[in-house]
């Protein structure tokens, strides 16, 4: 006779984590990547960039892991990387009409999933959300040794 088993379920399970790793972000614990753009920089999460896109996890991949990785996006607009940061992060993001062509291009060459077209399934646009709270990207540290990725789109 086989014993018996049950399933548990935690509900609200996909929204607990997705609420956690963004407050891990914007509270810049366990990052392990630094993004650069236009000077400023954004430490994020190897494993969340790279589960959000191809092209994170193709040149993330080559980094030994034990390593944090500073990666110049070169082309990148600053505001269109703190938009798909913030993307990546919570599954959504508010975009100015002014700024969509860019920042739809900026995640096309990223390939963010979600974003570009090869990705699937497309996102949907809503109007009116409540605003998010802003990420402060932070300077460099003078004299920070980590090992430096150029990107190139």
């Amino acid at each position: 006779m086989a014993a018996e088993e049950f399933v548990l379920r935690w509900n609200n399970h996909q929204q607990n984590f997705v609420a956690v790793v963004e407050d891990l972000w914007r509270q810049d614990t366990f990052t392990d990547v630094i993004l650069c753009s236009e000077g400023r920089v954004f430490p994020a999460h190897r494993v969340i960039l790279s589960a959000c896109s191809p092209y994170f996890l193709e040149i993330l991949s080559k980094v030994p892991e034990h390593q944090h990785p500073v990666v110049f996006l070169q082309g990148v607009p600053l505001k269109d990387l703190h938009s798909l940061l913030t993307f990546m992060y919570s599954g959504e993001v508010v975009v100015s009409n002014s700024d969509m062509a860019s920042f739809f291009r900026t995640a096309e060459n990223l390939q963010i999933k979600g974003l570009a077209s090869s990705s699937c399934p497309p996102f949907t646009v809503h109007q009116n959300l409540i605003p998010y709270s802003n990420l402060h990207p932070i300077p460099v540290a003078k004299g920070l040794l980590l090992p430096i990725m150029r990107a190139r789109l």
